[in-house]
This record gives C-alpha cells, sequence and structure tokens, in this order.
C-alpha cells in the first residue's frame, strides 16, 4: 500500500503505526527516502507487506502487549508556566503532596504557535530593569517567565531512559519569488523554500533538555529569539540569532531582501531509538510579519552618503530594532538628488516668517508696489493688490509663470504659522510657490525683489527665495514648529504617498555632524505641520551610528521624545545611559545593552510622550496616556503607524529594484 505524508512524521513513526518496530523496513522499501529524517508534506511512501510474530501464550488469559513508538516522540515550543515541575512557580521550594498533582503536568503549559524576537536585553528578565537576571535553570522562574517573548523546548519520548536529551535548532532562510502585478515586480515568500543555515549563531545544536520527573517529557532551559550578534554572544546557550543577511555574502538580493521577520525556527530532535540513526521529530514555527514600515530615501548630493550605506543601515541595524515590534522596513525609493532651488516664500522674513496681506503700494502717494522674480533666467514682475493674502498672491504668480513659460508648472503649499493674529485682515498664513521645468524637475528660482510697504497698518507683503549661498546641508536649521525653508524645500520637491520621507545631508548644524538627526513630532498629530512626518539625518548618523535612522524615525511614528532613567544600562549612569532606542544619546556601536531596544509589556520604560495639549507624560507600560489608554513603546510604534501615519502597513510586500531585475 501507499502512504502519503501530511509533513513533520519520521520514518519511524510512520513504520510504527503500520505494525513494524523501526523504520528499516520502510527505508529499504523506498531507496528514495534512505536518509530522510522526516517526510514533507505530499512524500509518498511503500508500505511493505507485514509480517506477522509468533508468541507462545496461555490462552483463555489476557496478555499485555506494548505498541512500539506510541505516542510517537515529538518535540514542541512552549511557553514555561510552570506546570511541568515539581517545585512551587512562587518560591522555588517543594510543593505540598496535595498540590503536586496540578504542577506536575507539562500537557497543561501552553504550546506557542507563533515565535517572537524577544524586546529584552538577552540576559535580563522580570521588568527589565535588572543586569544579568534571566534564569538559565530548568525548572520555572517567573521572572524570567514574564517575557512574553520566551519558550522553551519539549520533547516527548518514552522509548529511553536517560534523564536528558539533545535538541538541536536552526533558524531556517527563506527564499523568494517573484510576482508580477499591475506593472510591478514584488518579491513574495516562498512558503517551500526555507532551508538551514551553514553558519554557527544561527544554530543552537545539542540543547540539553531535562526530564520532568515522573513523565516521558524533557524541557530545555529559557530561550529566546535576538536580532544582533551581540545580543546573542551574551547568552549563547539560551539566545538563537535570527538576524540580517547583510554580511553573509556578496548577493545583494539577500541583503536586501531577507527578512528577519520570514525565517522560521525548527526544532530538531533525533530520535536515539531509531536503528538507522536518522529519524528525527520536527517542529517548525514562525514569526508575525504582517507589518512593514515604507520609507522613502533622498541622498542631497555632496553629502558625502552613498546608497550602499543607506541600504546597510535600514536592512541591517533598522530591521533588527523593529524586528521585535513585529515590522519590516521596506525601501520604497532611493535616490540620489540636487538640493532644490525652485521655492518662491511668501512671507515676511524680518517679521517671524508671517504671511502679511498686500498693500498694493511701494510709497506714500500710492505708486503700485511690484515684486521680481527669474525662473530659468526668465524675469518676472508680479503687481499684489490691496488687501491680497498671501495664497491669493500665489494664485496669481502661478497663473503668472505658467502663462509665460511654456509647459512649466507650480504648485503652491501653505506654510502653516503658530500663534498668528488676524486683526483687521492684515495677516494670515504664508504661501510657498515650487516651479518645474517641463519634464517635470525643479527650476531655479533666480533674484527676487519687492517693495510693497506697510500702508494704514495694512501690507508690506514680501517674496524670497532659497539663494544657492543660503543652501549650505552643513547648517540645517533645528526646530520644531514650524518647518525650516530648507525642510520645506525638501519635504515638498522629494516624497512619496505612503512613506515617510528621510532625507540625508551632511550635517545638520554648522561645523559639526552633531546631532545626527531630526524627527519632528510637533503636535499630537505627531509631525511638524508643514512637512509631515519626515526626518533628516547627518552623514555620521548613517556611517558611525547604526540605530540613529531607527531613532529619528520613531519619533513621528511613535510621536515621542526620549527616553528618561530607565531601563538603564548594565553600568548605570546619567539618564543618557538607557537601553531603549530612544535614549537621549544613540550608541555609535552595537553592544549587547546598547541602545537598539523598544519596550513592551512588562519591561519598565520611561518615554517622554506628547498629548493633544502638548502635555508630556511618562509611557512606562502602565501610565495612561493621550487618549486615557493604556500602552508600551511596541504597541504605540504599530498602533499610532498602523492607524493615524499610514506608514505601517498590514501583509505588503516590496517591489524588486530596478537593478535587481534578474533575481531572485
Amino acid at each position: 500500500m501507499d502512504y502519503v505524508a501530511t509533513g513533520g512524521e519520521s520514518l519511524c513513526e510512520v513504520a510504527a503505526a503500520h505494525g513494524f518496530r523501526d523504520c528499516r523496513p520502510i527505508r529499504d522499501a523506498n531507496p528514495t527516502f534512505q536518509d530522510t529524517e522526516a517526510l514533507r508534506a505530499g512524500d509518498t511512501l511503500t508500505i511493505p507487506e507485514r509480517q506477522g510474530n509468533r508468541f507462545g501464550r496461555a490462552t483463555a488469559s489476557a496478555h499485555r502487549f506494548r505498541r512500539a513508538m506510541f505516542p510517537p516522540p515529538s518535540v514542541t515550543f512552549m511557553i514555561e508556566e510552570g506546570y511541568g515541575y515539581n517545585a512551587n512557580p512562587a518560591s522555588g521550594g517543594p510543593i505540598p503532596l496535595a498540590m503536586r498533582a496540578i504542577h506536575q503536568h507539562p500537557t497543561l503549559d501552553h504550546e506557542r504557535t507563533e515565535l517572537a524576537i524577544t524586546n529584552y536585553v538577552s540576559d535580563r528578565a522580570g521588568d527589565g530593569t535588572v543586569a544579568g537576571n534571566l534564569s538559565d535553570a530548568f525548572t520555572h522562574v517567573q521572572l524570567s517567565s514574564n517575557d512574553p517573548d520566551h519558550f522553551k523546548i519539549q520533547v516527548y519520548d518514552n522509548s529511553t531512559t536517560n534523564d536528558t536529551v539533545q535538541v538541536n535548532l536552526y533558524a531556517l532562510k527563506p527564499a523568494y519569488d517573484r510576482r508580477a502585478s499591475g506593472g510591478d515586480t514584488f518579491v513574495t515568500l516562498r512558503r517551500d523554500g526555507y532551508t538551514r543555515p551553514s553558519q554557527a549563531n544561527r544554530k543552537l545544536e545539542n540543547v540539553e533538555c531535562r526530564r520532568i520527573p515522573g513523565t516521558d517529557y524533557f524541557r530545555s532551559r529559557y530561550l529566546r529569539l535576538v536580532s544582533t550578534e551581540t545580543s546573542r554572544a551574551r547568552r549563547p546557550l539560551q539566545c538563537l540569532l535570527v538576524g540580517d543577511y547583510w554580511g553573509d555574502g556578496t548577493d545583494e538580493f539577500e541583503k536586501r531582501y531577507i527578512e528577519v521577520l520570514h525565517q522560521r525556527v525548527e526544532a530538531q530532535y533525533k530520535l536515539p531509538s531509531c536503528p538507522a540513526h536518522k529519524c528525527a521529530a520536527l517542529k517548525q514555527l514562525g514569526l508575525n510579519a504582517e507589518l512593514s514600515l515604507h520609507m522613502a530615501c533622498y541622498i542631497v548630493n555632496g553629502s558625502g552618503v552613498t546608497p550602499a550605506a543607506v541600504r546597510q543601515a535600514i536592512y541591517k541595524w533598522t530591521r533588527a530594532v523593529f524586528a521585535s515590534a513585529h515590522i519590516r522596513p521596506i525601501i520604497e525609493e532611493l535616490r540620489e538628488v540636487e538640493f532644490p532651488r525652485n521655492i518662491l516664500i511668501i512671507a515676511n522674513a524680518t517679521d517671524s516668517g508671517r504671511g502679511r496681506h498686500a498693500s498694493g503700494r511701494r510709497n506714500a502717494v500710492g505708486a503700485q508696489s511690484v515684486m521680481q522674480y527669474h525662473i530659468d533666467g526668465t524675469e518676472f514682475n508680479y503687481n499684489p493688490s490691496a488687501g491680497d493674502s498671501p495664497e491669493t498672491t500665489a494664485d496669481g504668480i502661478i497663473a503668472q509663470i505658467t502663462a509665460g513659460l511654456s509647459g512649466y508648472t507650480a504648485r503652491k503649499f501653505r506654510h502653516r504659522r503658530q500663534g498668528l493674529v488676524a486683526v483687521a485682515n492684515q495677516v494670515s498664513d504664508p504661501f510657498d510657490v515650487l516651479v518645474f521645468k517641463a519634464d517635470g524637475t525643479p527650476a531655479e528660482v533666480g533674484a527676487t525683489t519687492y517693495n510693497d510697504r506697510p500702508h494704514h497698518g495694512v501690507g508690506g507683503q514680501s517674496l524670497h527665495r532659497l539663494r544657492p549661498s543660503d543652501i549650505n546641508i552643513n547648517n540645517f536649521p533645528l526646530g520644531w514648529v514650524p518647518a525650516t525653508d530648507q525642510q520645506r524645500a525638501l519635504r515638498w520637491n522629494f516624497s512619496r504617498d505612503g512613506a515617510i520621507p528621510i532625507y540625508f545631508l551632511r550635517g545638520l548644524q554648522s561645523g559639526t555632524m552633531n546631532p545626527l538627526g531630526l524627527g519632528p513630532y510637533g503636535d499630537y498629530g505627531g509631525w511638524i505641520a508643514d512637512v509631515g512626518p519626515s526626518c533628516y539625518v547627518a552623514r555620521d548618523g548613517v556611517t558611525n551610528y547604526p540605530f540613529t535612522i531607527a531613532h529619528e524615525i520613531v519619533h513621528p511614528l511613535m510621536h515621542v521624545c526620549h527616553v528618561l532613567n530607565r531601563p538603564m544600562k548594565d553600568a548605570g549612569g546619567a539618564n543618557t545611559n538607557t537601553v531603549e532606542l530612544m535614549a537621549t544619546y544613540v550608541d555609535n556601536f552595537d553592544f549587547h545593552d546598547g541602545s537598539k531596544h523598544i519596550a513592551d509589556r512588562p519591561i519598565a520604560a520611561e518615554y517622554q510622550i506628547v498629548d493633544d495639549n502638548d502635555n508630556v507624560h511618562l509611557l512606562d507600560g502602565a501610565t495612561p496616556v493621550a487618549g486615557g489608554a493604556a500602552t508600551t513603546p511596541t504597541e504605540r510604534l504599530r498602533t499610532v503607524g498602523l492607524t493615524h501615519h499610514m506608514m505601517i502597513k498590514r501583509n505588503q510586500e516590496p517591489k524588486l529594484a530596478p537593478d535587481l531585475a534578474g533575481s531572485p
């Protein structure tokens, strides 16, 4: 007869189910499966004819026969809740005799259906504030069970009398296909393409599992998944690296598209009872990969930043950080751009950038005022009328440009200001006008002059440009609200719907690389009103400070400022020494308790947030915050980014980059 596998069965298990003592007759009858440790779904075996045995037993009597390999050996991923051990989960002492039946049933512990990257510093437990308190015991320790992402390996095998067995863990490498849709090519996960890794740090071999007294179950120490090698190295017997593939070869496709969250973890228990030494019980679990964060990256020429450096910073370090929040980073666009000089600014530079209305007069006798500007060398003269708002002037200038330059286009953008007081129609929000050539590239705005003067307290409308001498990307002004001229010029020229724009510059302050980045959070909307949830990153923040990009993204997407006093690094210290990603100082290299973590329950993390009324709260996993609901940093990142900013999306596939058209 034939047998069609459901997937995961060992040949010894199949043999036992069909009346054989072990797998040797099955292997002999199926040469193509001679070296198989476990079957895949759909594998078809030929089951040889069974041979009967004779037993000399007395008639008219009951005799007990034991079926070999039943129940078959198995391996599973468990949540440790304390039911597997003859120990008190609370105190670690002996359980009273009447209670032992309750706490000695391994099957009462929950089996995991999905795994996750831990949010903890790799050797911590409890509330995440105490260095080194993750237990390496085989018994139940509540502080270590507090990590909702922990797991233990549990083996069932009634065919061995040993007190310990060994299991191997593998971080399986995913494979991908191409899918064409709507003129684009998408990278799709191949569900049956997983392979075992060759790298030693992507395996945990010979994981010891000890027998639960009085049972045929065996259980391991507390185990975790981590996304960086420095985290794994601190607890190499308890942490399995599920990391990026940036440094694992020269294949550009692997560097860019192999996701941390697309990997699966396989547990392999080689059956000691198998006479062929081939059969194994296998179990695979995946990670939650439904959410993705979408980015549009623009490198300003002269910054010294390279596309390769940006990809590495995002696909290695940003990917490692966001994996613990179940988020995959996707680069929607990456290109180098010239700093745009196509902006006309209708705002009074000497009056806090207010948008004054025009008087229409250049002097006391009533001569008509004029605004002169140049577009790609063509001179224009525009006459504002008395009472014209900045928006009205913007409309007039746009009409003048499109009529005077064939194929040119222009768009207006409101430059929102705070604290404006419109008295007798004298002031309102200023406007910018952006001008584009017929081919859609930014035009060059030349010299501007204006002579509109106040008349009876009304007027004084101005017109400015970003002069080439002003565009020093090493002197990028800071400030939350409103956005600067430079910020607006970048954001309104280079952005992409549904992706957070990140602009890479030489520096953000004159003569220095500090700060490394700027991720404005503005009011509770989560961004500067003018430019939305944008980030600006200095060259040093790409090349020497690996977690800067992730840090700046979280400002607008989580609407948080910085972490205050906890949890601290192992050595403690000032409040800049926290292990959280949003520390005021982002570490310039990766180490096991560096600033690369995004806390989740029950980690005690103190994030500063701002509510609807610009009040500062602490987000520590228990404090009710804006809206009245308790939350955590990871929850906040997912919910705010998904429901408000829409930069985080569900079940999105990345598009294949044009320069990788031949892959995978």
